[in-house]
């Protein structure tokens, strides 16, 4: 028990040390993290995912909606309305391409059938919040940048998790309903996002009306577990519901409270009085819960045949190739061209792949195996490479910052 206490202070040491590690570097320490879990993992064999027993994926899950809800409470609703239309051309765009990209390469290289390889399509289809939004918060970014690729995490974990999971039931019914799989994205976005907003509503009405419920930051981190259980149980996406609350609370002084007040007889809060000791507290338990969760992505790679190895790298380098054509041809040209190179390389996959990636073999489809290990490689791959050419871009790196800026060159090099 003392070597464990031990191993999990000097780990949380590690991880402030790359905090600042990054702060200097741009080496993200999400990545630092990734590599311990390897190394204690499938490295030296020290600790197993299945040592965590179900507390592992509970932990992973936890990870994300804390991180969705205190990124919530950072956004305004005036700068998602200037941003929703550039992040639906990038998030389907991108979600399309990528599902293209691996299907293909999946079908082509490991004889996938056409159905599994599309389901892999859609596990590695979006990007993870997780991820990126810790890593955009240290980087000087324009609104509408920082916007798009929020946003676009935030959706995309929805769509990978319904898209993937209608295709495992068509694979299953033998039957493809592509109306049915759309119609379940824009509801469960919808419909999640909705009970975000109300929940953010009756608990403002809550605190103000009712004395004996203490405002404080675990209440409203239990309040949270509430509407993401109440979601999921409804069949909606939790993570949604989370972030929509986070951006309800913070944005209440938006809206045209007087005109609600006559029909919820309630007096709402301020969004002041989401203080900084709250947004404080968020932040560390987003620190806490990020070491975790990356020590446990690094646990749960696993490094197969070579077959495997190789073919997930090449299947990586079509993604970022794929993605920056995506920000070439679809963001508005009034963003600085640094900002576009980071967009283009921002595409790391994380928590919905890994959680999805599972599944097909506890279902017995044929192929398995190969989307679970080819998920876990190109969940670590993305994550190197995106680290890798944020780092090279922020230290002027010769060759890849002629790439990129002969590729972007119609955008502007300032923010104008």
């Amino acid at each position: 028990m003392s070597a464990i206490i031990l191993s999990v202070g000097l780990i949380i040491f590690l991880a402030y040390f790359f905090v600042g590690l990054f702060e200097r570097t741009r080496i993200p320490d999400v990545l630092m993290l990734t590599i311990i879990g390897i190394i204690l993992g499938p490295i030296l064999g020290l600790i197993h995912p299945s040592d965590f027993g179900r507390i592992g994926n509970v932990m992973t899950t936890i990870a994300l909606i804390v991180i969705l809800f205190e990124g919530g409470i950072n956004l305004n609703i005036k700068q998602i309305k200037e941003s929703l239309d550039e992040t639906a051309y990038v998030a389907l765009s991108s979600f399309i391409g990528t599902m293209i990209i691996i299907s293909f390469a999946s079908w082509g290289l490991f004889g996938l059938e056409p159905l599994v390889a599309i389901m892999l399509g859609a596990m590695l289809g979006g990007t993870s919040s997780a991820v990126v939004i810790p890593i955009i918060k240290k980087l000087k970014l324009s609104d509408l940048a920082y916007m798009v690729l929020f946003l676009e995490s935030a959706l995309t974990d929805v769509m990978c998790i319904v898209v993937a999971m209608s295709i495992m039931s068509a694979y299953s019914t033998g039957s493809v309903a592509t109306g049915k799989i759309l119609g379940q994205i824009i509801s469960s976005l919808i419909l999640a996002s909705a009970i975000g907003v109300a929940g953010g509503y009756v608990w403002a009405a809550m605190i103000k009306r009712i004395k004996g419920i203490p405002n404080t930051a675990i209440t409203n981190l239990a309040y949270i577990f509430i509407l993401y259980g109440l979601a999921e149980f409804l069949g909606f996406s939790g993570a949604i519901s989370a972030l929509a609350f986070g951006i309800t609370l913070a944005n209440l002084k938006n809206v045209p409270i007087e005109k609600l007040k006559k029909f919820t007889r309630f007096s709402i809060i301020s969004a002041k009085q989401i203080s900084s000791y709250k947004r404080s507290f968020f932040q560390e338990i987003v620190f806490l819960l990020k070491i975790f969760f990356f020590i446990y992505l690094g646990l749960s790679i696993k490094f197969g045949k070579i077959e495997i190895i190789l073919g997930g790298l090449l299947i990586t380098i079509l993604l970022f190739l794929g993605r920056a054509l995506v920000v070439r041809f679809f963001m508005p040209k009034r963003i600085p061209r640094c900002d576009a190179q980071v967009m283009s390389v921002l595409i790391p996959k994380g928590l919905a792949a890994a959680v999805l990636a599972s599944i097909p073999l506890q279902l017995k489809i044929p192929g398995g195996q190969i989307v679970q290990d080819m998920s876990y490689i190109i969940v670590l791959y993305s994550i190197v490479f995106s680290a890798g050419l944020i780092t090279l871009m922020e230290r002027k790196n010769k060759t890849v910052v002629k790439f990129y800026n002969n590729l972007f060159a119609m955008f502007p090099e300032n923010d104008e």
